[in-house]
């Protein structure tokens, strides 16, 4: 699947985020958002934008102020619909982060987004752990492909 989310080690150190009285979640939206941002650059066809949105809106845009990419990273989802995501003119990829569960103090469970054109879509559910004070990809498995 040449545009699916693929596993990855991804590492994110905490300490920030705690210092800055935010929970364990943001820092694994973080970890999860870095990653799918990584892969979006990585993409043949890099994307010139990437629209985040997710399920806690408040958190989100904490998250995505954090996440520095070579491509601006916006959070409007009136600027990026779906049904235009891949356009070649805007170019951009969709992603929508799910609501980060706590499985355990050291592991949570986060579905993952990402729309590269209104046909080339994929969910994935991720889960991290955390391992030396750092939010680690274990597990990858895709939900849906369109």
């Amino acid at each position: 699947m040449k545009n699916a989310v693929t596993l990855a080690a991804v590492a994110m150190s905490i300490g920030a985020a705690l210092a800055n009285e935010s929970g364990p979640e943001q820092a694994v939206l973080e970890a999860l958002l870095r990653h799918v941002v990584a892969e979006a650059q990585s993409d043949r066809t890099p994307a010139k934008a990437i629209c985040v949105g997710g399920y806690d809106s408040d958190q989100i845009s904490i998250v995505r102020a954090r996440v520095t990419a070579d491509v601006p990273i916006v959070g409007d989802r009136s600027a990026c619909p779906i049904q235009e995501a891949g356009n070649r003119e805007r170019a951009y990829v969709v992603v929508f982060l799910g609501r980060a569960v706590r499985v355990s103090d050291v592991e949570y469970i986060v579905r993952a987004r990402v729309y590269r054109n209104p046909l080339d879509a994929v969910e994935r559910q991720f889960t991290l752990n955390l391992k030396d004070g750092r939010w680690i990809i274990t597990k990858s498995a895709v939900n849906w492909v369109s």
